[in-house]
């Protein structure tokens, strides 16, 4: 709980310092380095299963959806043929990877509020 709350207090204090950690990826024939947001967007996505419920008022909201959709798509396997096209290439998965940040921070912060408030 204490880690918990020290990732909330750093998120209320100044929410777009909030980094994730990435893994890079680098393929053989090219000698780009693709930052990867693949696994840490799966650990977000399963932070949320077992606690569907009370994340459903934040779901609820308007724009919520678009919030945590960079996250969903690479961080599950519930997607749609169509979804999935969309993660198909090592530079789209870089560029919803790129877009975690500010995205993840606000609907941690929203989400985690009242646990902070216990």
């Amino acid at each position: 709980m204490r880690h918990l709350n020290g990732i909330i207090w750093s998120l209320q204090q100044d929410p777009d310092a909030f980094e994730p950690l990435f893994d890079t990826t680098v393929y053989p024939d090219s000698p780009h380095e693709y930052t990867n947001g693949e696994m840490w967007a799966y650990g977000y996505m399963s932070g949320i299963d077992p606690q569907r419920q009370s994340w459903n008022a934040f779901f609820d909201e308007l724009g919520s959806t678009d919030v945590l959709r960079p996250i969903y798509l690479l961080g599950t396997d519930e997607v749609t043929p169509e979804e999935e096209e969309l993660t198909d290439t090592p530079e789209q998965r870089e560029a919803l990877s790129n877009q975690f940040p500010a995205r993840a921070s606000q609907g941690r912060a929203q989400r985690f509020m009242p646990v902070r408030q216990r």
